[in-house]
């Protein structure tokens, strides 16, 4: 590796961008923060599992005692409102994977001046990705060197989500026990 202020006249230089995101703080907060709301949404989907789980066995008892007219209603009420739940924690899910794919763009804009700096400095003329060169010398990968500078000059966002306010549609109170008569009532 070459010695951060050192001046090597070296046409072509390399880094390795996964581990340039990934080893800076800005990159590490980052991915911290994903995996915390990833870890959130989990035991999330795991009590709506469970909710569901004993709603759909109070629906299974109930239906012992109800004609299959009254029951229908139900059991589509029942299956819409796992159906909305389905579709809301794949978009939190979602929400979490654009967020980081945001917070990388993010980062590598600001890299951008960085490298050249640092490739400039150097005398080279490029920059490639390590992963599209065969054999190279380490000297002339430049990753730490500019994780150093990023780590000085782009502050981390938060490692830690706060709690969302939001609450999920997970744990609406299910149709109480006994016949149904008339309509079900309107999934939440």
């Amino acid at each position: 590796m070459v010695e951060p202020g050192a001046t090597l006249a070296v046409p072509v230089v390399t880094v390795n961008q996964d581990r340039l995101f990934q080893a800076s703080a800005y990159g590490r907060a980052a991915l911290a923060r994903a995996e915390a709301e990833t870890a959130e949404l989990a035991a999330e989907n795991r009590r709506i599992e469970t909710a569901l789980e004993a709603e759909e066995r109070n629906l299974t008892e109930r239906r012992k005692t109800m004609t299959p007219a009254d029951f229908a209603p139900l059991a589509a009420a029942f299956d819409t409102k796992v159906e909305e739940i389905r579709s809301a924690q794949a978009a939190k899910s979602r929400d979490i994977t654009n967020r980081l794919d945001q917070q990388r763009k993010t980062f590598f804009e600001a890299a951008v001046p960085i490298l050249g700096e640092l490739m400039s400095e150097m005398g080279a003329v490029a920059i490639l990705s390590d992963q599209a060169v065969v054999l190279s010398l380490s000297s002339l990968d430049i990753t730490d060197m500019a994780i150093e500078r990023l780590d000085v000059r782009l502050p981390a966002p938060e490692a830690v989500p706060e709690p969302s306010p939001e609450p999920s549609p997970e744990l609406a109170p299910g149709p109480a026990p006994g016949p149904a008569p008339g309509p079900a009532p309107a999934p939440p």
